[in-house]
């Protein structure tokens, strides 16, 4: 997979799981609202990651 395709992929990703976090807070769900969080953070962590080694390719 092309790694701009991947890093959109992840943007998505975690875009998607920051909207079901809020609904799982609303409902309550305090461990599995925290285990979202887990992984949007690890997406968007990612992203930075391949980030820095795009532009560090392009250096």
């Amino acid at each position: 997979m092309h790694p701009d395709v991947k890093v959109e992929d992840l943007r998505l990703a975690s875009a998607m799981l920051k909207q079901i976090r809020k609904k799982t807070s609303a409902a309550g769900e305090d461990l599995l609202s925290y285990l979202i969080d887990i992984a949007s953070a690890e997406a968007d962590e990612r992203v930075r990651a391949m980030q820095s080694e795009i532009k560090g390719r392009l250096s």
